[in-house]
């Protein structure tokens, strides 16, 4: 998860969605201002708790297709395990 000041925009990365692509795009074309990074594994409460009003942030997240998300996982760990 992550908060872009400038913008407002609070990113709640959902694991294998694109997340980090994402991230990586905003920081090289998207924004000339800092990305303040939260514990990915944080609650959204968390990053509300910092933030000034939580309720007038912007909120962006990004939805992948249950099945696909789930082979993706699958793929992930079978490459970890077999050292690719």
């Amino acid at each position: 998860m992550f908060y872009l000041p400038e913008q407002d925009l609070l990113f709640i990365h959902i694991p294998r969605t694109g997340g980090k692509s994402f991230k990586m795009f905003l920081e090289n074309y998207g924004t000339n201002t800092d990305i303040e990074i939260f514990d990915s594994h944080s609650p959204v409460s968390t990053a509300c708790h910092y933030l000034d009003n939580p309720d007038a942030n912007y909120k962006m997240s990004m939805v992948r297709n249950p099945y696909d998300r789930e082979v993706s996982m699958e793929m992930g760990i079978s490459r970890t395990i077999s050292g690719i």
